[in-house]
């Protein structure tokens, strides 16, 4: 089920990495996360995706940050503007399933298109207890 959510202008920090995850990358960049930094269950953690040339993306899997958080200075941070979302629920192990079966049929029932923005992985408190997180598309009135 989609459900369209509005978020605010706000940045994350954390690692970035860029191609096409044909070797779990994106898997090796959290667990060098979670190897570097203890697991702090107030912060916000995020996933962001965005095209780059050809067949790659970029990705940057990190925690939400403000002005005044001080930042690791091997992460790298990104700000996103204010921007309208459809949101669904998903099994980690379903993240791919879910963007696709996004794309083949589900924004066809909404009264929205794509936006070409970035796709994002929202991680709720109860991500570590039972593995499912948010998709968010950005989208704009169709």
């Amino acid at each position: 089920m989609l459900e369209v959510t509005h978020l605010p202008a706000f940045s994350v920090a954390g690692f970035l990495y860029e191609g096409q995850n044909t070797e779990q990358e994106i898997a090796a960049l959290w667990g060098e996360y979670d190897a570097q930094f203890p697991h702090e269950t107030e912060l916000k953690f995020w996933g962001i995706s965005r095209p780059c040339d050809g067949d790659t993306f970029q990705y940057l899997g990190g925690y939400e940050v403000t002005a005044f958080t001080p930042v690791p200075p091997n992460f790298v941070m990104w700000t996103l503007a204010p921007a309208t979302y459809l949101r669904k629920r998903v099994h980690l192990s379903e993240i791919r399933d879910g963007i696709e079966q996004f794309f083949a049929s589900e924004l066809a029932t909404q009264p929205y298109q794509f936006h070409r923005g970035p796709i994002l992985e929202q991680y709720p408190a109860t991500f570590d207890e039972d593995q499912f997180l948010y998709l968010l598309f950005t989208v704009e009135p169709a």
